[in-house]
């Protein structure tokens, strides 16, 4: 099974690139193995522009809380990433948990930035993401390794945010169709109502996101891309 997944155009105002539909593990169906569940994933935060939107607004509570997404089955963790232009060469260890990792990075939003320096990242401020617990002291040295002296570093604090289902439950879900007035079988509904929970959590409205895509595009929404 291929990896699916919804692409959200830069600028629309999420703070998702993609939302992912894919087996888990990745390697499920190949000789020797198999899949064990299907994972719905999206990384909020990824880029710079989504980053600094993404701090000045969402509610840590509502999102990475006990009573947010985690409450509601969803795994949420840190995915740190420090970037050239689109490509990321570096995914720095994480210490922090999630509440702390938000915390620090609303309150520095000036680290959230591209264009800075190699040397400035791999010092000054490894010193004081190290001091407040966030990343390993031995992996500044990575920092200079993964970049160029003449490459421009993007700090990106973004997450990883996933939702499994066990295949014998997507299964099942996927074999019952959904009532006469509605397209699509149950699994289907249930990974769209959780695509909208995940949103919500971050004050979101994916519909009107997705209205946005097809205006950007010009052309309509199915009208299945809004129910259930």
């Amino acid at each position: 099974m291929p990896d699916y997944y919804i692409e959200l155009t830069d600028g629309n105002g999420s703070y998702v690139g993609r939302i992912y539909l894919r087996q888990d593990p990745d390697n499920g169906g190949e000789e020797g193995t198999s899949v064990e569940g299907i994972v719905l994933e999206m990384f909020p935060a990824l880029t710079v522009p989504q980053a600094q939107w993404f701090y000045r607004e969402v509610n840590l509570e509502n999102f990475c809380g006990a009573e947010g997404l985690p409450g509601k089955g969803w795994t949420v963790r840190p995915h740190l990433t420090l970037r050239v232009r689109a490509a990321i060469r570096l995914y720095p260890r994480v210490s922090l948990d999630s509440k702390r990792y938000f915390s620090f990075w609303s309150s520095n939003p000036q680290m959230v930035k591209g264009g800075r320096d190699r040397e400035e990242v791999a010092t000054k401020w490894w010193d004081e993401w190290g001091s407040s617990e966030m990343v390993h002291s031995d992996d500044r040295k990575l920092v200079l390794a993964r970049f160029s002296e003449k490459q421009k570093v993007k700090v990106c604090p973004g997450w990883l945010v996933s939702y499994p289902w066990a295949i014998a439950e997507a299964e099942r879900l996927d074999s019952q169709q959904n009532g006469p007035n509605s397209l699509g079988t149950r699994f289907v509904t249930a990974v769209r109502q959780k695509i909208k929970e995940a949103f919500q959590a971050m004050g979101q409205d994916i519909d009107e996101l997705l209205k946005k895509e097809a205006a950007l595009e010009g052309r309509l929404v199915p009208e299945e891309a809004h129910d259930g």
